[in-house]
């Protein structure tokens, strides 16, 4: 969209900063921008609260026999995958819910993550057992591939690319609103190694 910039605008600024005339317009024109994102941050901040917030969802707790019987409806075998998935993923968004309610809480000396290594041949069920968990457990599920990601450094993405991507699937109307929902309810990171691509 162009913007009409006032000569006597252009004008003023020349005689008070001693530029140019091209110079006075380009700075005009990103005053005119800083202003425009002025003015929205302030009216959202003014009026996000009267909107209903996309982030009131409230993911539930699941016990792991809850979840691996969800997942029995809808992955056949894999049964010490599935009960091995279901125990890591109780055990840690029921930490993640506890520390977020007690932050203060100094009873609990450590918090283990419950990362999960799986391996298998295509087909057999990996992936799709962490769409249908992520689709219980109503978090953000964010399913790579590991060949887009590399060492800081180097050409790729980086782990941080990561956390910024899951942030984006998160619900809420703004980047804090989703980067607060991640915060306080976690999510889902499934890197897939894909063999055939690797080699």
């Amino acid at each position: 969209m162009k913007v009409p910039i006032p000569r006597e605008a252009v004008s003023q600024i020349m005689s008070d900063y001693k530029c140019s005339e091209e110079e006075a317009s380009k700075a005009y024109l990103d005053a005119h921008d800083r202003a425009n994102e002025a003015f929205k941050s302030f009216l959202e901040e003014r009026f996000d609260s009267r909107k209903p917030s996309k982030s009131k969802i409230v993911p539930k707790i699941y016990t792991p026999k809850e979840i691996k019987s969800y997942l029995d409806k809808y992955v056949i075998g894999q049964e010490d995958y599935k009960k091995r998935l279901a125990i890591a993923a109780a055990y840690h968004f029921a930490m993640v819910k506890h520390l977020c309610e007690h932050p203060d809480d100094t009873t609990v000396k450590r918090f283990r993550k419950k990362n999960t290594v799986i391996a298998g041949p295509s087909g057999s069920g990996k992936t799709y057992c962490i769409e249908v968990l992520g689709d219980l457990l109503q978090v953000p599920t964010l399913i790579i591939d590991a060949t887009d990601y590399t060492e800081a450094g180097y050409v790729g993405k980086s782990a941080d690319d990561m956390i910024r991507e899951l942030i984006d699937l998160a619900p809420g109307y703004n980047r804090k609103e989703q980067a607060e929902f991640i915060g306080k309810y976690g999510g889902l990171i499934f890197i897939d190694e894909n063999e055939n691509q690797s080699r």
